[in-house]
């Protein structure tokens, strides 16, 4: 049969691969189709789900996992079928664009991340073992919206918009100019019950679903369902929404983060949180967070930024804070605790001594300390260990200069000081929201930033 011993050793190889093909005794990896179709079933996505997404939202997909006390707003329940942020009918399942857009930039202003880095593929894996926790997703089929014309913003009609936001009773919830302060804000609640907060308009790195106008015209659109925030689909014609939501977006601010506050020089003083100097004085943006827990639970505090601005000559500086806070301290009738915010000034040569969250610790030392609160109008200076001295005037305190406006969901507080003879003086804040409760160790925080006098 072959003419050489080589030859005869290549086919009886040849016999023996033909042989185990045949009865299955080698095995080699699928490949073309059969690898698209693996990849195409739910159970390709387990692992990593169970690597990135479980601890948040539970192994069984019931946002139970061990992280989800830790986090407001609460994770998803996968099971439900339910989710917000979609380009579909109220009551419709999300189009699998939707949750990839979900998955892969976050949602501001949550605990849910992006995760850029998954690829295409990893994506739909992800998004079909998802969807496998849900018997909806074999039952229903999305129902996508019209959105209707982008005029642009070149063509946009801003008090049209304005009109709409009236007529449509969004101030309802997020008030008059979008800081989440109107009269049906309090007293929210999620499908489940938990206590929800309306969106602030004004705060664009909080927006969860997208910023951009056509983001905010697919919010309308669809509702976000799960939530208080209704369709207004059969409102008015599509083509109207743009014009809102280009009046919407025209809300938000522009955030200037920083770690660093610098104070300009100036001869004179302004004495009020209106003096138009403020608008040509550089602003600073901080984030203010907690981590405080009430029966295994984080506490949702209210205050989660605070712009602030800083002048000084060579007597004093001077600080104007401007935060949101969507419930007016009730002076009159005092019925929870009292709005406040305070400073902590951290002198040369003192060590590390934590956060504002847990200050003070066993054994702090004494630090200089200002405190405002809603119900004495009073700015109080002293040196303390904690706020609480400084607060009730149990130890020597000075009066100092200042100013506080509430107007519209938001506080402006000017505060005067003698200066500091360094060129810059590493400070903190801590702010209260009595409306929320909020008093003594139960409280937004900053980290320890830097005043410096430019």
């Amino acid at each position: 049969m072959f003419q050489s011993p080589n030859g005869l050793v290549i086919g009886i190889w040849l016999l023996i691969i033909i042989w185990s093909l045949e009865f299955g005794v080698w095995s080699f990896p699928n490949t073309g189709a059969c690898a698209e179709d693996q990849t195409a079933t739910p159970q390709a996505g387990k692992v990593l789900y169970e690597q990135q997404c479980a601890r948040c939202h539970g192994f069984d997909g019931k946002g139970t996992g061990s992280d989800a006390k830790r986090i407001f707003p609460k994770p998803r329940n996968l099971t439900s079928g339910v989710y917000k942020f979609r380009s579909t009918e109220s009551g419709s399942l999300p189009l699998d664009e939707d949750l990839f857009g979900t998955i892969s930039r976050g949602l501001p202003g949550s605990a849910m991340p992006a995760f850029e880095e998954f690829s295409e593929a990893e994506l739909k894996q992800l998004v079909d073992y998802i969807k496998s926790f849900s018997q909806s997703f074999t039952e229903k089929k999305p129902r996508p919206v019209a959105m209707g014309f982008d005029p642009g913003i070149a063509n946009a009609d801003f008090e049209k918009g304005k009109q709409l936001y009236n007529d449509l009773g969004c101030l309802a919830c997020h008030g008059a100019l979008g800081r989440a302060n109107g009269p049906s804000a309090k007293g929210l609640v999620d499908d489940q019950g938990r206590p929800i907060r309306a969106a602030n308009l004004t705060q664009r790195w909080t927006y969860r679903g997208g910023r951009d106008p056509s983001s905010i015209v697919a919010r309308m659109l669809t509702g976000i369902d799960g939530t208080p925030m209704p369709s207004y689909a059969e409102a008015m014609p599509a083509e109207d929404f743009w014009h809102l939501a280009y009046y919407v977006h025209s809300l938000q601010e522009e955030p200037h983060w920083n770690t660093v506050v610098r104070a300009a020089s100036s001869g004179s003083l302004p004495k009020s949180t209106a003096d138009p100097v403020w608008s040509t004085i550089e602003s600073t943006t901080v984030s203010l967070g907690s981590f405080i827990y009430k029966d295994g639970s984080v506490v949702p505090m209210t205050v989660n930024a605070v712009s602030i601005q800083s002048l000084y000559n060579d007597q004093e500086f001077v600080l104007r804070l401007i935060w949101d806070d969507p419930t007016k301290d009730p002076i009159e009738e005092r019925t929870t605790p009292p709005d406040a915010l305070g400073l902590v000034l951290k002198p040369e040569g003192i060590g590390d001594i934590g956060s504002l969250t847990v200050w003070p610790l066993t054994r702090s030392p004494a630090l200089d300390v200002i405190y405002w609160s809603a119900e004495s109008n009073q700015i109080r200076r002293g040196v303390s260990v904690g706020f609480a001295p400084v607060a009730t005037g149990k130890i020597p305190t000075e009066i100092l200069q200042g100013e506080a406006t509430y107007e519209e969901g938001r506080w402006s507080l000017l505060i005067r000081r003698p200066l500091i003879p360094t060129r810059s003086v590493v400070f903190a804040m801590a702010i209260w929201d009595g409306g929320n409760g909020e008093e003594r160790r139960v409280h937004s925080s900053s980290l320890w930033l830097e005043l410096a006098l430019q």
